[in-house]
């Protein structure tokens, strides 16, 4: 696990200030190569996981030195891709992945990303072809950011990395609308204007000597398979595998427990495989009310670790906000995304390795909103439909006068499930946005289309559901834990979604996931290991105290009463102020984020050391 630079020209002080900026991605080891012809700069830090010795060290390049790589991530599989290298004659100098990778690429080309089972980001340079080849892994677990413009690409894990070259920063307006739409950027922009995200299961190459990109190119994408029955051994067996994948590792490993299903699950099969006492970790808080901390004792228990707890309180919250968001590089839209933070920093005391739960939701529709959905297959009292979804639907009978399209939206699952992450609908929005905002708001379907057009392949709209969370709703997910665990060099791993898992999640009949009640199929496999008490509890998610740490918070009020954005014509003081009077929470907590990372990233009004500490207070400017 680690942090990649890069760009195509030579600058020794930007390639050491872009490492700098991301140390914290990679504490052990710093690394960086230039090259003459064609101009090139790679830079490395290393958080050593596998082969700690002076041999995994990168920037990484064959023993003819016309390969070179800088790698973030884990390949589990290489020790099988490194056998079959070797029966082709190749020699290998290390003991590390990054190494597989080089001779993998050499005997395979592109192709080679087939062979890999992991988490990864990465770019190689090939002197021979003059191209940079990056790729990015399959469910998008390891980020990785470029900027493009006048023939210049520079490349980074974070977006701050990019950032040191100095160009002007400037918000992309449309992405910004999509952010506040739907909590995050979906088809390749961010929020920074000529700064782009390799989307995951993508590959991109660069001509060095054009100065411009040859090719973006999807390498994978779940694929829609003849169905088959399940087996519940089978199932386990699946996952089992995957975890025992992701327990590969030369330092100490542990597991995040909160006590929910998902976490329950990884925790019981990584404990069976270790054998030993595994240490697990949990967040909680002083009032009982958010804490599960009892769910937590008693999987621990059941499963035989040991379970160390972090206690978080609302001075946390405060000091950690802005720190938080820098390293996220990101508003943050996650709530947990804090909590997540402390403990991460309370884990590293032990551990540099942690297995967490995050898919099991998307894989296995576990979220409450799924209760929404017409036509769900259970005899539950199912309520009203998700709000924002149900406002939608009844704007289409109101405008269309016309029943038969309003009872095709509600029976469309696909516009459902994009209005239900719609949270700023288009109503709000019109409210909420001041001059420079209001020609720029689109509909969700604008922004999620490719991804409803690749949801209508499957013919089941549960399997439809399952693609649409794993593309859409993951995508912030996987962004907090990668930033707020490699924030305090933790590298996480998300056995749930192994491809190879995902992909026998869907060849089985989609029906099945629904049969049982959310999450039913999960529950059902995993039934004579979970307690009770875990398998009967509802769903709650990542529980946090936040609507009461926001309240009658004075670094808040002055951040949403005072709004650099406000003054600047993005939004309007009407509805910040009345949203915070009301305590709308999520609304309140995502406009405080906004404005935080406008007044870090853009005004550059808050000051941030490298190791992420808080260097001064707000200005008043």
């Amino acid at each position: 696990m680690c942090g990649i630079n890069g760009f195509n020209f030579l600058d020794k002080l930007l390639i050491a200030k872009m490492n700098k900026s991301i140390a914290h991605r990679g504490p052990d080891q710093e690394g960086v190569a230039g090259f003459k012809t064609p101009d090139l700069s790679l830079g490395h830090v290393r958080l050593s996981i596998i082969d700690l010795t002076e041999n995994g060290r990168q920037p990484m390049t064959s023993k003819d030195e016309r390969i070179w790589i800088v790698f973030n991530g884990e390949i589990y599989n290489f020790l099988e891709v490194r056998k079959e290298l070797e029966e082709k004659g190749y020699k290998f100098k290390s003991k590390s992945d990054t190494e597989v990778i080089i001779y993998s690429y050499k005997e395979w080309g592109f192709d080679c990303l087939e062979k890999f089972n992991g988490m990864f980001a990465f770019c190689i340079y090939d002197a021979d072809k003059k191209i940079l080849f990056f790729a990015r892994d399959r469910l998008g677990i390891k980020p990785l950011y470029y900027y493009l413009k006048d023939g210049k690409i520079i490349f980074s894990s974070e977006i701050k990395g990019i950032l040191e070259y100095g160009m002007e920063r400037e918000i992309d307006l449309e992405a910004l609308d999509e952010f506040i739409s739907l909590e995050g950027n979906f088809g390749g922009k961010t929020l920074f204007k000529d700064i782009f995200e390799l989307l995951p299961g993508y590959y991109m190459t660069f001509d060095l000597d054009k100065k411009e990109i040859k090719e973006i190119k999807q390498y994978w994408d779940i694929s829609v398979k003849e169905k088959k029955d399940y087996v519940k051994d089978e199932l386990v067996d699946n996952l089992k595998k995957s975890v025992k994948y992701q327990l590969m590792s030369d330092v100490p490993l542990g597991v995040y427990l909160s006590g929910g299903m998902d976490s329950s699950v990884v925790t019981s099969l990584a404990s069976e495989l270790v054998g030993d006492k595994l240490n697990a970790f949990t967040a909680t808080y002083n009032d009982s009310e958010f804490s599960e901390e009892k769910y937590a004792e008693i999987m621990a228990k059941r499963a035989n670790v040991v379970l160390h707890k972090e206690y978080i309180d609302k001075d946390d919250f405060s000091e950690s906000l802005v720190k938080c968001v820098w390293y996220n590089d990101y508003p943050l839209t996650q709530e947990p995304s804090i909590p997540t933070y402390f403990l991460s920093k309370f884990t590293k005391k032990q551990v540099t390795v942690a297995l967490t739960g995050e898919g099991g939701d998307e894989l296995f529709l576990g979220y409450n909103r799924f209760k929404n959905v017409p036509n769900f297959s259970l005899n539950l009292n199912l309520g009203p439909l998700n709000f924002y979804a149900l406002k939608a639907l009844q704007g289409v009978k109101k405008a269309s006068g016309n029943k038969k399209s309003y009872e095709n939206m509600f029976l469309n699952p696909m516009t459902i499930m994009a209005y239900s992450q719609n949270y700023f609908n288009h109503h709000r929005r019109n409210k909420l946005y001041g001059k420079k905002m209001n020609p720029y708001i689109k509909r969700p379907t604008y922004y999620l289309s490719y991804y409803l057009d690749k949801s209508s392949r499957f013919s089941n709209k549960w399997d439809m559901y399952s693609y649409f969370e794993l593309k859409v709703y993951l995508k912030s997910l996987l962004h907090k834990v990668d930033r707020m665990t490699m924030a305090n060099a933790i590298e996480s791993r998300v056995p749930f979604l192994d491809h190879n898992f995902v992909e026998y999640i869907f060849s089985l009949d989609p029906e099945l996931k629904v049969k049982y009640g959310l999450k039913g199929l999960l529950k059902k496999s995993f039934e004579d290991r979970i307690p009770r008490e875990i398998l009967e509890r509802e769903k709650v998610g990542f529980l946090t105290p936040m609507e009461i740490w926001i309240k009658d918070n004075e670094f808040v009020k002055k951040m949403l009463m005072e709004s650099r954005l406000v003054r600047d014509g993005y939004l309007k003081s009407k509805f910040i102020e009345k949203a915070y009077d009301k305590h709308t929470l999520k609304e309140v907590f995502i406009i405080l984020n906004l404005e935080v990372w406008y007044r870090l990233f853009i005004l550059q009004e808050i000051g941030i050391s490298k190791d992420g500490k808080k260097k001064e207070s707000l200005t008043n400017n």
